[in-house]
């Protein structure tokens, strides 16, 4: 599993969002923002930070995209609570068993507002940079 799966399940279990590790159901997206339905988030790869090549830590970036209605507000309120919830996490895991993460933070005091999208529907960005535990075979 990676670490956007696993974000996209413990916001699920906080009641931010809904996902479905198969895809099918909820409005939560995997590096991918689709045309339905109106209210999603799309949990994108970010820009990575780079990693120390001698010891198993790695920086990955995340990007929300949040999309709703045409009411501004609303879609800004559930950037904010996302941002509420992610900013700060440090030591521990999202998921049972799942990838250490020392540090989750905003790499920026708050939601953008990116505008309209093609069907005039408000979005907003957040990013975040992360330090996760990554052991690989060159690195313990």
């Amino acid at each position: 599993m990676d670490i956007n799966t696993e974000i996209a399940q413990y916001l699920d279990t906080q009641g931010l969002l809904a996902f479905d590790p198969a895809g099918i159901a909820g409005n939560t997206f995997i590096d991918l923002m689709p045309d339905s339905p109106d209210e999603a988030v799309a949990i994108m790869t970010g820009a990575p930070n780079s990693g120390d090549p001698k010891h198993g830590y790695d920086h990955p970036g995340v990007q929300f995209i949040i999309r709703g209605g045409r009411d501004p507000r609303l879609v800004k309120q559930k950037a904010q609570d996302i941002y509420d919830e992610l900013n700060g996490f440090t030591n521990g895991t999202f998921v049972d068993n799942g990838i250490w993460v020392v540090s989750c933070f905003a790499a920026q005091s708050g939601p953008i507002r990116l505008g309209l999208d093609q069907n005039n529907r408000f979005e907003y960005s957040i990013n975040f940079d992360l330090e996760i535990r990554n052991l690989t075979k060159h690195r313990e």
